[in-house]
């Protein structure tokens, strides 16, 4: 028989309070000085309408990752097929062997370099920055907009499916079932 698994797509990205802004209001003569505040995330999204997330302040490393697919494989009642893009966190000695350990759980099969046109994942994380990263004075106003908006996606089915629909992907209905 034909074995099941729950496909998911997986990105990071980090949302900025400065984003592409860099000028801001100053009295003549001065350099004008913002704050650069900046959340590090990781984020998976399935087709069966879930979106899972990690935050952290520092930049994504191999125990952050092997920690966030533990709990991804415990969420999900079958085989995790996770389809990254070439990020060099996916790639070191320690990831592939926690995956190699847990072959039976959680699987990879990488997007080809430099195609987030092929990544649903790569949609809310736009639709993340545009909603929760614009100009915040404060960590916590940024952090509070993040979670408020990353809540509101994963308790909104429609949006997640809406993702997906969005993308062309060059690849046979069935394997996105």
């Amino acid at each position: 028989g034909r074995k099941k698994a729950e496909i998911f797509f997986s990105d990071e990205n980090n949302i900025q309070n400065t984003a592409n802004y860099s000028r801001g209001y100053a009295p003549k003569g001065k350099t004008p000085e913002a704050q650069k505040l900046k959340i590090e995330m990781l984020s998976t999204i399935s087709k069966r309408e879930k979106l899972h997330f990690l935050l952290d302040k520092d930049s994504m490393n191999s125990d952050r990752l092997t920690d966030f697919m533990t709990r991804l494989i415990s969420d999900s009642k079958k085989k995790v097929i996770l389809i990254p893009d070439k990020l060099r966190v996916h790639h070191p000695k320690a990831v592939s062997a926690w995956v190699e350990e847990r072959k039976e759980q959680i699987e990879f099969f990488f997007l080809p370099p430099y195609a987030p046109e092929y990544s649903p994942d790569e949609l809310p994380n736009s639709d993340l920055k545009r909603n929760a990263g614009a100009m915040q004075s404060a960590r916590t106003q940024l952090e509070d907009n993040v979670h408020s908006r990353l809540h509101f996606l994963t308790s909104s089915p429609d949006f997640i499916l809406a993702f997906f629909m969005l993308l062309l992907l060059p690849m046979p209905l069935e394997f996105m079932n």
